[in-house]
């Protein structure tokens, strides 16, 4: 069965074989927790690094390293991280590589900021995933000091893009109607989708199996949708990705706030935007409230052609 869903990949050996190519950003994480250097890792929405953090997880404890895995909801303070340091010193006191995934501004700046010094004195060598939207809080003195590695997350090549949808094509068993069909669009979808990211990548192989028979309105389509949205600037290619993603959302959806990392008056800007542009129709949602109504928007079938 094709995995298709937006899942992050996780460290478990039957995710191993669905990694898309980051192998020079692999070897750079690989190198840096050699050398005991603290390591950020900053990318837009979308870009998989949940999925590379726990990449690297996987290869660490391969190597006999030990290594702890924070994910957002773990890491939803600076106790709760801090929790994980006392445990490292509480055992052994063997040094540990922790990874930890989405870690909140405020959070970040408690922790490398105001408890930077405090930080350096433990077993702990750090690998943070966090948005290019907070990369400033990281920047901020004392906290810009405590990173030796700031990794930057690039967009797939389109080599690497075909790469990811070919493994989940052979690892569904490529006979399967759905796989047949997914296989025959991959150039199109490796080589046209922008931002050329995980998620969107996903989201146009999920239209393309989904699509009827007569192939509406499945890869070209989406591809095509895709490409009107980015004729408007990244930020509306970005909400329409995540719009493709969730299927439907409010301006002050939590869920899709978090995705962005934007403010809710952005998001609603931008919803807008894509709105006259015919990529998103919009409807009032009374349910859940006696006051006014959300504005709920849902991705549409593409805008004019011409």
């Amino acid at each position: 069965m094709l995995q298709l869903s937006q899942r992050p990949l996780t460290a478990s050996a039957a995710d191993a074989p669905l990694f898309a190519d980051r192998a020079p950003e692999l070897q750079q994480l690989d190198r840096a927790v050699e050398l005991r250097f603290n390591t950020l890792v900053l990318a837009d929405r979308g870009m998989g690094t949940t999925s590379l953090l726990h990449r690297v997880e996987r290869r660490l404890v391969d190597r006999g390293i030990p290594t702890e895995f924070l994910g957002p909801d773990a890491a939803e303070t600076a106790a709760s991280v801090l929790a994980a340091v006392r445990e490292v010193f509480d055992g052994a006191g063997q040094e540990t590589v922790l990874l930890v995934d989405d870690l909140d501004a405020d959070v970040a700046f408690e922790l490398f900021g105001r408890r930077r010094d405090d930080l350096w004195q433990t077993p702990v060598r750090w690998v943070v995933g966090a948005s290019t939207s907070r990369s400033s809080v990281f920047r901020r003195p004392p906290a810009d000091t405590f990173f030796e590695v700031v990794l930057e997350l690039p967009e797939l090549s389109a080599d690497a893009a075909e790469e990811l949808l070919r493994r989940r094509v052979a690892a569904a068993g490529a006979t399967t109607p759905d796989a047949v069909r997914l296989a025959a669009a991959i150039p199109v979808i490796a080589t046209q989708v922008t931002p050329r990211t995980p998620r969107a990548l996903l989201a146009a192989a999920r239209a393309t199996v989904l699509a009827d028979e007569d192939g509406q309105p499945g890869a070209l389509g989406q591809v095509r949708h895709l490409q009107q949205a980015q004729g408007l600037g990244r930020a509306p290619a970005m909400l329409f990705s995540e719009l493709q993603a969730l299927g439907s959302a409010s301006a002050s959806d939590e869920e899709l706030l978090r995705r962005l990392g934007w403010t809710r008056g952005r998001t609603a800007q931008v919803l807008k935007q894509l709105e006259e542009a015919g990529l998103v129709a919009g409807h009032d949602d009374h349910r859940g409230s006696p006051g006014r109504p959300r504005r709920v928007y849902a991705v549409t079938g593409g805008g004019e052609d011409g």
